[in-house]
């Protein structure tokens, strides 16, 4: 065998072989050291957010994507909440918190969200557009006093101020006065229509029936409006 000259000192020789046979357990930034396969392992399965290139992390899905970056968890909730928000096939009103000691609607509705802009508001009744198909939902929270049996609360669709009580529910009631906020019981509804070629529009309310005596009390009335077809 020819002989070979090594270029190393002994000392750096002794020190390069001490760094394969004593290598770090986990990586360290700026060392020259060996690193054990399992310290490569767990840092490769832990990293952090913190590890990862700025120009990797897309924090506004609003200026488009693309398969090279990634979403942060806030840029996706803004993406979807935004997203929501801009449904123009959903229409909400909410009324406000209120009682009554005679027949009458519930009133006090305002829009919360329609930017499809095909219902309105009187402050009673929700007018849905013509020649459509829609899911109604109504739903809200009431008590009535227990001196009285007979409160109820009728959730109205209708069209040409025609409708019929197949919707009505008899309020909870309570001994409490004044009506404590958890003896408001909350009572929901759903219905739909099609008026596609009929050229009607659609009306939707919350009435409450009183046939005697007695105070009914409602909360967090609100009319949501899901329009499916728009001819």
């Amino acid at each position: 065998m020819s002989n070979f000259d090594l270029s190393l000192t002994g000392t750096q020789i002794n020190a390069a072989l001490n760094k394969v046979h004593n290598p770090d357990a986990t990586p360290v930034n700026g060392s020259q050291n060996m690193i054990t396969s399992d310290g490569v392992f767990d840092a490769v399965n832990d990293i952090q957010f913190a590890n990862l290139n700025n120009s990797l992390v897309k924090t506004d899905l609003s200026s488009g994507t693309n398969n090279t970056t990634l979403a942060s968890s806030a840029a996706i909730k803004s993406y979807v909440d935004n997203a929501a928000a801009q449904n123009t096939n959903v229409a909400y009103f909410t009324a406000s918190d209120g009682s009554r000691t005679s027949d009458g609607s519930i009133s006090g509705f305002t829009e919360t969200s329609d930017p499809g802009n095909f219902c309105s508001t009187d402050g009673t009744t929700i007018g849905i557009n013509q020649n459509c198909i829609c899911t109604v939902i109504f739903s809200g929270r009431f008590v009535r006093s227990s001196s009285n049996n007979a409160w109820s609360v009728d959730m109205r669709l209708y069209d040409n101020n025609y409708f019929t009580s197949h919707s009505a529910f008899g309020l909870p009631s309570t001994n409490n006065y004044p009506f404590n906020d958890t003896d408001c019981k909350r009572i929901s509804y759903s219905s739909g229509f099609n008026s596609v070629f009929k050229n009607r529009t659609m009306y939707a309310s919350m009435y409450l029936d009183k046939a005697y005596h007695g105070q009914a009390t409602y909360k967090e009335c609100t009319i949501t409006v899901i329009r499916h077809f728009q001819a």
